[in-house]
């Protein structure tokens, strides 16, 4: 083959696209079509509230199955129909360079379409902040994707003279590549077809492999199968356009059974190449945050392995009752445990088994901990694993497809429980339940629960990792052998406790402290408990003067860049203390917040401290300069509406949470406290330089702030992570320890990429709109109040005994109301008009923009066209 000549074909084919007005209208169709998808169909654009391109990549298998065979059904049909294929075969040009270069100038049209969806790129990058190597990827899993649907269509046009038929043809060739693997298709062979084919007609989907590398990961795996697929497709359209050279496709059987011999050899050297490229598999990674990359962490705890681990991944293989999303993330597992393996130097063992029923391998799932999930269909399919050193073993019973962004972490975590000496000791000092335990006398008189109070879920998360052992809130003395005490809400603390933390920091001991100046899970249990009523607020009044931190549990932090929006009893509320911290507002610095993307936290207060202490200090978490302190008298919802109407900012940034590092002084230089008066050995300042961190809230903790429950692919709830909540205690507490090897993991496990023009938009219409709403809603409460006093003068039998000036009061009321009604309701619609003017600009100018200037040019061209043509 001369690619000189493959070359001179393509830039003639390719200029011919240009040349027929179809080309045009091709493009402007499939420009309409992806922005209508992308803005217009379920789960569009705007709904996702995500600045990534998501909601369009999700409908390119699809459009290309309708669009693509539309370019190609041509390509040999109108040669085959108009009989200039047989003039083509007497140039001086080989077969194979007609094939490529008719192929290559096709696929570069489609991708010039693509790339003609560049506006939504820049879209997305005004609106937000997207991770553009998944958009990079994401183009290249679309070209490739149409690339192979373009080669299928290509065959299909050397087989007939009939664009419609070549058309049909593709289409149904393409949609079985499209759905193969999916349920509705193995149902189909699975009660005749032996597995191996099973599996073969699984493998060859391209909707795995597209959704492989949409996500922001390019693995030569993909790359081949599309590549070796559409160089098959050029093959068999070979064979069957030589066929037609020699004129003999049904009059010769020999041409024949020599074309199927052919066709049937190029199919295994297809699937050979496919099955040799999975022993060899390589991979980049285009996402910002590395997310399918081992982490360096993870590297440094195999690096650190004191001996042989062992990995047994049990995988259910029977492809007849394995679903097709479990199979194609147990492959995702599966490559990991292979970078794992390669990451490890010889010290970590990947055995690999399929616990079928009955088997040896079902009963050693059973002995690791590993149960395999119950279908509907009422088969039991296995996808865990256990880690095993020596007599340790950590199982991870299910591996979920929706915790993806957790594999790693939990792999690495498991492998670190199972090499190390025991765990680490960490105490918990709390005035609330935070590590379970049996209800108070008081909540079992006033009907509470009987049974054990549950931990909560983020301390239960720590147990993974951590021995934590219930410091009392009255101790004297902290345990020496503790690697970290965590002080969660210490309400009610007293001077001795105080102390006995004081000299834990003096001789070298770390702290991590949560204090709220107003705890919600207080408040909720205080309606069955008075005791709690007590708990409302936290402090540390002898420590904090003596580290130089000011903090007052009077005042809580609101913010209304920050602030949740959210529905309350059938209404849009704003919630100025309950803040929505983004990365901007955490340290970028600091190890334990630099890949934290959301935190939340509820009634936060404000921390400050004095840099002429000598003490190292660190700003881990703070507001935006749209806010202020207001009391904590003001967070209920009946107050919101008070508290909207006198906010003013005083562009001041709030410290929320810092760290302090350095040798302490004691805040007890007098000696010990109380009963303890007079006791010897006091240390008055630390022997070493140690840390504390303070965070100035608690509820962030609580399971309703950073859990929500989701339910699994076999039904019943699991607990998922709404933001990094739970990730920020779990840093703070591996990093204040001392084992920082797994930070990293957890960091990169929440990914949020919001619209943030849209929430300074709603930041300003706040501000612009919340006066004029509060006050007609307070206009409403009085005039309801005024009408519910003259409707007591109702009797039995509901007869009114009102006087004639008291019933054109009410009727004067009853108007007023629906006056201030209407006029709420066109007030809440201002509030929401300026983004959904903005959302309905977008939404057409990427709906029409691109596709009008598509038309504009071709009406040019057209126009150029026939005055040259004229002069000639």
């Amino acid at each position: 083959m001369n690619p000189s000549r493959a070359r001179l074909i393509l830039k003639r084919e390719f200029r011919a696209f240009f040349g027929s007005p179809a080309a045009y209208v091709f493009i402007v169709i499939f420009l309409f079509l992806a922005n209508f998808f992308t803005f217009m169909m379920n789960g569009n654009f705007f709904a996702r509230s995500q600045a990534s391109l998501d909601s369009f990549f999700q409908w390119v298998p699809l459009l290309g199955l309708v669009l693509i065979p539309a370019v190609g059904m041509s390509i040999w049909a109108e040669e085959r129909r108009n009989g200039t294929i047989e003039l083509l075969f007497t140039m001086p040009v080989k077969l194979s360079e007609c094939i490529i270069g008719k192929f290559l100038a096709a696929w570069l049209y489609v991708i010039f379409a693509l790339l003609l969806t560049f506006p939504l790129i820049i879209t997305v990058g005004w609106l937000g902040s997207p991770d553009y190597g998944v958009i990079f990827c994401g183009y290249l899993g679309s070209a490739l994707i149409f690339g192979v649907y373009l080669a299928v269509t290509v065959m299909t046009s050397a087989m007939t003279r009939s664009q419609v038929v070549s058309f049909i043809l593709a289409v149904l060739i393409c949609l079985f590549l499209m759905m193969s693997g999916w349920p509705p298709v193995t149902n189909l062979l699975v009660e005749w077809a032996p597995p191996w084919l099973l599996d073969i007609t699984a493998r060859i989907s391209v909707t795995p492999h597209f959704t492989s590398i949409s996500r922001g990961v390019i693995d030569s795996r993909d790359i081949i199968y599309y590549l070796s697929l559409a160089v098959f497709a050029m093959f068999v359209t070979g064979i069957i356009l030589r066929s037609s050279q020699t004129g003999m496709l049904l009059k010769s059987a020999n041409r024949v059974i020599t074309g199927g011999i052919a066709i049937i050899l190029g199919l295994f050297i297809t699937i050979a190449v496919n099955v040799i490229a999975d022993y060899f598999p390589a991979r980049i990674d285009f996402t910002a945050e590395s997310l399918y990359t081992l982490s360096q962490g993870t590297k440094n705890v195999l690096a650190k392995l004191p001996g042989p681990v062992t990995i047994r991944l049990y995988c259910t293989k029977d492809q007849r009752r394995m679903p097709n999303q479990l199979k194609n993330y147990a492959e995702h597992v599966e490559d990991l445990l292979t970078e794992y393996r390669q990451a490890a130097n010889g010290k970590l063992i990947v055995e690999k088994l399929n616990p079928a029923p009955d088997s040896d391998a079902a009963d050693a799932a059973a002995m690791d901990g590993v149960t395999g999930q119950l279908l509907s269909t009422g088969d039991r399919v296995y996808l865990g694993l256990a880690v095993s050193a020596l007599d340790k073993t950590v199982p991870l019973p299910y591996l979920s497809p929706g915790k993806e962004g957790l594999l790693e972490y939990d792999i690495t975590r498991a492998i670190t429980q199972v090499a190390r000496d025991g765990k680490p000791v960490i105490g918990v000092m709390s005035a609330l339940p935070v590590l379970g335990g049996k209800p108070s006398q008081a909540d079992i008189m006033r009907g509470g629960r009987m049974g054990i109070n549950p931990t909560w879920l983020a301390f239960r998360e720590l147990m993974n990792d951590f021995k934590l052992v219930k410091i009392p809130l009255n101790t004297s003395k902290i345990r020496d052998d503790l690697k970290l005490l965590v002080v969660m809400h210490p309400a009610g603390i007293d001077d001795v406790t105080q102390f006995a933390i004081d000299q834990f920091i003096m001789r070298g001991g770390r702290v991590l402290v949560f204090l709220d100046p107003r705890s919600f899970y207080a408040i909720a249990r205080s309606k069955q408990n008075p005791a709690y009523g007590k708990m409302l607020s936290s402090d540390l009044p002898k420590l904090l003067p003596a580290w130089k931190v000011s903090y007052s549990p009077h005042v809580a932090v609101a913010d209304m860049k920050l602030a949740l929006r959210g529905n309350y009893r059938g209404r849009m509320i704003t919630r100025p203390t309950i803040l929505e911290l983004t990365a901007e507002n955490l340290n970028k610095d600091n190890v334990s917040t630099s890949h934290l993307e959301n935190i939340e936290l509820v009634c936060a207060g404000a921390l400050a401290y004095d840099a002429k202490s000598g003490l190292k200090s660190t700003v881990l978490m703070s507001s935006t300069t749209d806010s202020q302190l207001v009391s904590v008298f003001l967070v209920t919802n009946r107050t919101i509406p008070l508290l909207l109407r006198n906010f003013k900012p005083d562009k001041n940034r709030y410290a929320l949470g810092i760290n302090l590092t350095g040798k302490f002084a004691s805040a007890f230089p007098d000696g010990a406290p109380g009963k303890l008066k007079g006791k010897t050995g006091c240390l008055k300042s630390s022997e070493k330089e140690t840390s504390v961190t303070i965070i100035a809230d608690s509820d962030l903790l609580m399971n309703n702030f950073c859990v929500r429950r989701a339910q699994n692919l076999f039904g019943g709830n699991v607990y998922v992570r709404k933001n990094d909540n739970i990730n920020l205690l779990q840093n703070l507490v591996e990093h204040l320890s001392g084992d920082q090897d797994l930070i990293r993991l957890r960091c990169r496990t929440v990914e949020s990429r919001p619209l943030t023009v849209f929430r300074e938009i709603r930041s300003k219409a706040e501000q612009n709109f919340k006066n004029k709403i509060v006050g007609l809603e307070n206009e409403l409460r009085k005039t309801q109040t005024k009408i519910n006093k003259l409707n007591k003068g109702k009797i039995s039998g509901g007869k009114f005994i009102l006087s004639p000036e008291q019933r054109r009061e009410l009727k004067e009321f009853t108007l007023k109301k629906q006056q201030a009604g209407k006029e709420l309701k066109k007030l809440r619609k201002q509030f929401r008009a300026e983004i959904i003017a903005l959302e309905t600009r977008i939404k057409w100018i990427n709906l029409l923009g691109m596709p009008v200037l598509i038309i504009l040019a071709g009406l040019i061209i057209a126009i150029v066209k026939r005055k040259r043509n004229a002069v000639e």
